[in-house]
């Protein structure tokens, strides 16, 4: 399950039979790594669980901060937004303007000669 608020992104995943031991939460690049297992002893044998997921984190997630917190069989992940405005508050965004490019003589006097 995946939720936002102005302030951060929230990913939940059903861990059940995981305890906060058997999981990872890992970042490399710009991916967010959830990879977990744990074995259970059945009548006759064992089974492995393991989950192995990864989200492409969005361009404006701080993943210095990202935390994780397991409750009821689920592991939220939270991952703050950089920058983020406060709910309700307008964020000024800076214009900047880019000078343009030298043309050099040659093509000026082509430009003219077509005018």
């Amino acid at each position: 399950k995946r939720r936002e608020n102005p302030n951060a992104f929230f990913i939940t995943i059903q861990t059940p039979g995981m305890e906060m031991d058997d999981l990872k939460v890992s970042v490399k690049d710009s991916s967010l790594i959830v990879k977990g297992a744990v074995e259970q002893l059945l009548e006759g044998g064992s089974c492995v669980q393991s989950l192995d997921r990864e989200f492409s984190l969005p361009l404006n997630a701080d993943a210095s901060k990202i935390s994780a917190h397991m409750q009821d069989g689920a592991l939220t992940v939270e991952i703050p937004k950089i920058n983020a405005a406060p709910e309700g508050e307008e964020k000024s965004v800076p214009i900047t303007v880019e000078k343009e490019a030298a043309t050099p003589p040659a093509a000026r006097e082509a430009k003219a000669n077509v005018d």
